[in-house]
């Protein structure tokens, strides 16, 4: 809600009025001149009223023209940078500076052009002031023309209600009093606006909500990430993940989860995490990464070639859970290569079971021979957890098979007992 000032000479009453009664119908609160008279020359009272006002509107008649008051009014308000428009009521020569400046013609009482002066002075307040909202007392709802009052308080809790208030309403003028808010010439209420917005996913809080990220108030800070990932775009994203350069607490969980929510086009982002030196980064990007499923597949890839142990473990457990051909078969190679330490051969395994695709059991069955106990018991368990599928690769292996490796494939096919498995066994046995 914005404050005019409306100068005129008391002759000039009635219109004033109506004035009044158009400008406070449209949302502006209104002073007036004569509640300052000026036969107490209450100047200071003036002054104060004018520099806290949004315009001023004079209203230009021969009487006004002669007024040292009125004079004085839209004279001081020039001096103090607030915007002038003129009502000509009555048809008399403009000082030529208020000629320079929007005046209206009123002088035909038939045709008074409210509508254009209404415009002029919402178009000057939204520029001057772009959190103002203009709020027409008949259409707009008291509760949100009293919070839209209140985002202007003294009072950081009654803002905080305020800006609450608006949130929990679709009502547009609500909505645009928050997006108007985040221009606010107050911190607190354009951060706050922001975060309304923001879980409303509205793009246009993204601004306020990128130099929330920058406070030191952690709470705020990471209520922002929260809001980012509600509106989702992706465009964000190299500044949320430059954010872990600084935080690294439960920040990097709320930025997980905000980037998951902003699509694959992150992925990229993440992958170029997998170059940087720090460990726990690409711990953390591995991970982050998993929420992708198939998008992230091929950086995954790349993360079980890391240098780093625990980047390459968190890269397979992320494609255990994902699955699908690509990781199948790398998880293969890399079961299969000699460069790795049986742990993470082991690892593979395991993840090999947890997928369950028939085309890792050539692969498994091999691995039954491995020199390492705990690839062997893994290799197996996998075995059982793919089940019958890998019954035919089994009962071919079993007929050149010797020794140790006979044996375990002996005790699988009884394991997974299904009826192929334990015919192949008899038909084995009488041999």
């Amino acid at each position: 809600m914005s404050e005019v000032f409306i100068s005129y000479e008391d002759r000039d009453s009635d219109f004033a009025e109506s004035l009044i009664l158009h400008m406070k119908n449209n949302g502006n609160f209104v002073s007036e001149h004569e509640i300052f008279p000026s036969s107490e020359k209450s100047y200071t009272g003036i002054e104060q009223a004018i520099r806290n006002a949004s315009l001023l509107l004079t209203i230009m008649t021969s009487a006004a023209k002669a007024s040292e008051t009125v004079t004085y009014e839209w004279i001081f308000a020039l001096g103090a940078g607030i915007p002038v428009v003129t009502i000509v009521r009555q048809e008399t020569e403009l000082h030529p500076r208020l000629t320079m400046l929007p005046h209206f013609d009123f002088t035909d009482p038939l045709t008074p052009p409210w509508e254009a002066l209404i415009e002029a002075i919402e178009g000057i307040v939204k520029h001057l002031e772009p959190h103002r909202v203009p709020t027409s007392h008949t259409a707009t709802p008291s509760y949100i023309r009293m919070a839209i009052t209140a985002l202007d308080s003294a009072n950081a809790e009654d803002r905080a209600g305020a800006i609450d208030n608006l949130a929990q309403t679709s009502h547009p003028v609500a909505v645009e009093a928050l997006v108007g808010a985040l221009s606010h010439p107050l911190q607190d209420v354009r951060t706050l606006a922001a975060l309304a917005r923001g879980n409303a996913g509205d793009i246009r809080a993204i601004p306020e909500l990128l130099d929330t990220l920058r406070l030191r108030d952690e709470e705020i800070s990471n209520e922002a990430i929260i809001a980012l990932g509600n509106i989702g775009d992706a465009t964000v994203a190299p500044q949320l993940v430059d954010m872990m350069h600084r935080r690294w607490d439960r920040s990097r969980y709320l930025i997980a989860d905000a980037l998951e929510k902003m699509g694959s086009a992150v992925v990229p982002i993440l992958q170029n995490v997998l170059h940087e030196e720090n460990t726990e980064r690409k711990v953390w990007a591995t991970q982050t990464l998993k929420g992708f499923g198939k998008a992230a597949v091929p950086s995954l890839i790349q993360a079980l070639h890391d240098k780093e142990r625990a980047v390459k473990v968190y890269a397979i457990s992320a494609l255990s859970d994902i699955g699908g051909l690509d990781a199948v078969s790398n998880l293969i190679k890399m079961l299969a290569s000699d460069s790795e330490e049986w742990s993470i051969r082991s690892h593979a395994v395991e993840a090999l079971g947890e997928i369950g695709d028939v085309s890792a059991v050539p692969g498994l069955i091999l691995a039954l021979s491995y020199n390492d106990d705990a690839i062997r018991r893994n290799a197996a368990k996998a075995l059982r957890q793919i089940g019958s599928s890998a019954v035919p690769s089994l009962v071919e292996t079993l007929g050149t098979a010797e020794g140790d490796l006979r044996r375990r494939i002996n005790s699988l096919l009884k394991q997974i007992g299904t009826p192929e498995a334990l015919s192949a066994l008899n038909t084995k046995s009488r041999r």
